[in-house]
């Protein structure tokens, strides 16, 4: 386990990046890290958009996209939308998701009915990079604005800001990826994704530098920042010669060929009120980070272009990091290697597991990709386990006080389909914009 109280090694790294080209793209060569798609990516005869296939085909290789080299089958026959389980448990407002099956985000009431419908189709969109690949059509992350409009982004190409008619205020490119967060002005950090190469990493091989760009609320770029220069210049930059050097490594490709993937920088959230007894890094304006590939946390200062913290250890391919009212982390674990996903409840002095749920091993619930996790007010969780098109509202006890499976199926040409579900959000009632409420 590595921590800032544990660390006792490190070294600075070159952090001049020679930039080759700009990562528009997300995909990945065959890893054992991954297992070969069940669902379509790409396959002309398939519809397009983001699916996994209803019941297991392993014969099926229908093309690959980074964070969805591989799922786990969804049980045929399965309910579609929401069902409540315990009205007096669940924690009150509506549901924002978004899918794979198409751009757009529905907000639902509890009873799965949909109360409000944003989408905008990418081919309707000017001067935005072309699609590389079909799951890119689909909106990956969405935020519901004040105002009533949404924030959306297309995976590994675009950020939209859209008014409460679905109407396009302003897109950025820059190699968008996986997830952005709004401070208190009203500006978006953005996660960005381009391909380098830095002679005293990786052999000088192109690798990906994650960064962030902060954009003001009119889209404005304000400001860039390398979240690999940060790591490199740290004292866990050891972490990156062993992600340079592990076989389960796997490459994304930037368009002009493969580029190794030390980090992948898959959440970025912004600490506000930091509950007393966190660790003296949690500073509220800074942003607590996943890193996938290195199976671990970190906290980055976007001030100085630091990192001030870093923590990892039975993390697997970790997603959505959360901090509590207790001043403790949430995670949602995947289980890449493990084989099963969990969210987990960490102490962020040590790392030491507090709980978890499931409580104990379960195959059934598993996101090889993607999944999300929602602290709610009075100690529930809403996780999303993306690949299986569902996602649950938790107790703190352990009990399921809510469920909603995708509508969002297809018939495919050798078995059922149904689409990513990237991630449910609570919207408490006194989030929602006026005309909302």
């Amino acid at each position: 386990m590595e921590s800032t109280d544990e660390a006792a090694r490190g070294w600075l790294r070159c952090s001049t990046l020679l930039l080759v080209a700009l990562a528009a793209c997300d995909r990945s060569e065959e890893s054992p890290r991954n297992r070969k798609p069940a669902g379509p990516a790409g396959d002309p005869a398939l519809p397009s958009g983001f699916w996994f296939a209803a019941e297991p085909r392993p014969d099926i290789d229908l093309g690959h996209i980074g964070y969805a080299e591989g799922t786990r089958p969804s049980v045929p026959g399965a309910a579609e939308g929401a069902e409540i389980h315990d009205p007096s448990a669940l924690a009150p407002g509506l549901n924002l998701y978004c899918s794979g099956h198409a751009p757009e985000a529905r907000l639902i009431d509890a009873e799965g009915v949909t109360v409000r419908r944003w989408s905008v189709d990418y081919d309707s969109l000017a001067g935005v990079p072309p699609l590389r690949h079909s799951t890119q059509r689909a909106w990956r992350r969405v935020r519901l604005m004040p105002d009533g409009g949404l924030l959306a982004l297309h995976e590994a190409l675009v950020l939209l800001r859209l008014d409460a008619e679905s109407r396009v205020l302003w897109s950025v490119g820059l190699g968008a990826h996986h997830d952005f967060d709004v401070d208190r002005e009203g500006r978006v950090h953005l996660l960005v994704r381009r391909a380098v190469e830095v002679p005293a990493i990786a052999g000088g091989r192109t690798i990906v530098d994650d960064g962030v760009a902060v954009l003001g609320p009119d889209g404005t770029l304000l400001r860039q920042v390398s979240i690999l220069a940060a790591f490199a210049a740290s004292p866990w930059a050891f972490a990156l010669d062993e992600a340079a050097v592990n076989p389960r490594g796997r490459s994304l490709d930037p368009g002009d060929g493969l580029a190794r993937d030390l980090m992948h920088v898959n959440a970025y959230n912004l600490l506000e009120d930091v509950p007393p007894g966190m660790p003296a890094a949690f500073v509220p304006g800074r942003a607590l980070i996943s890193l996938r590939e290195l199976d671990a946390l970190a906290v980055l200062d976007l001030e100085s272009e630091t990192i001030v913290w870093f923590l990892r250890g039975a993390l697997d391919g970790p997603h959505d990091p959360e901090v509590d009212s207790e001043g403790k982390l949430w995670v949602f674990d995947n289980g890449l290697q493990r084989g099963w996903s969990r969210a987990v409840r960490l102490d962020p002095h040590t790392g030491r597991e507090l709980a978890q749920w499931p409580r104990t091993r379960d195959e059934s619930f598993h996101s090889e990709v993607c999944g999300a996790l929602q602290l709610l007010p009075g100690g529930n969780l809403l996780l999303t386990e993306s690949t299986a098109g569902r996602a649950f509202e938790v107790t703190p006890d352990g009990k399921i006080a809510w469920t909603f499976a995708s509508p969002h199926r297809v018939q495919g040409p050798n078995g059922p389909l149904i689409a990513c579900l990237f991630e449910v959000e609570r919207i408490a009632p006194e989030q929602l914009p006026p005309g909302l409420r």
